[in-house]
């Protein structure tokens, strides 16, 4: 099956009835939301299989255009980068790699499901964080979100030192 995915993604136009044509559908969805998009209910998310999980994206894409999806990136761009500045001024270690973790979640997460939609990556299934229905991934999701605010509301105490790194031996040369 996981040879069947990678030849769909690699050429799906071989065949568009079966194993590709939730590709197909998605690039064709895209292509109709141009820039601006077709309008908030007007879109076919039911020509998509999948639109409400797997494709959501592209649903969104179709309905808002470029405009919309930038606006979504944009959004999880904010989230992923509060969640880094965060783990930089976490207090402790473990809270710093803990909420840089996080934000990595987020940003690959969103990275695999918007580059499998848009067929510069392979499908793997995986939801959009806070977009996608599902509910065991939007509880995740929300939970992972309560732990980064968690970690960023001890901002009255000093952030956990950095190790310094090694100085560099410097030679003088006695002429």
């Amino acid at each position: 099956i996981v040879q069947a995915r990678i030849e769909s993604w690699l050429n799906p136009w071989i065949d568009p009835g079966n194993s590709s044509y939730q590709i197909i559908q998605a690039l064709l969805a895209v292509a109709n939301g141009g820039i601006e998009g077709r309008g908030p209910g007007l879109g076919s998310p039911g020509l998509v299989p999948l639109a409400i999980s797997d494709f959501i994206y592209v649903a969104i894409a179709e309905e808002t255009g470029l405009a919309g999806t930038l606006g979504l990136l944009a959004l999880f761009g904010l989230i992923i980068a509060r969640g880094f500045r965060a783990a930089v001024r976490a207090p402790d270690l473990f809270r710093r790699l803990f909420a840089a973790g996080l934000s990595a979640y987020f940003g690959v997460q969103s990275i695999l499901i918007i580059g499998g939609n848009l067929r510069l990556l392979p499908l793997t299934g995986v939801t959009l964080p806070f977009v996608s229905y599902g509910g065991s991934s939007l509880l995740i999701s929300f939970i992972a979100l309560l732990f980064l605010l968690l970690i960023s509301n001890h901002l009255d105490e000093e952030p956990a030192p950095l190790q310094q790194p090694m100085p560099y031996l410097v030679i003088h040369a006695v002429l």
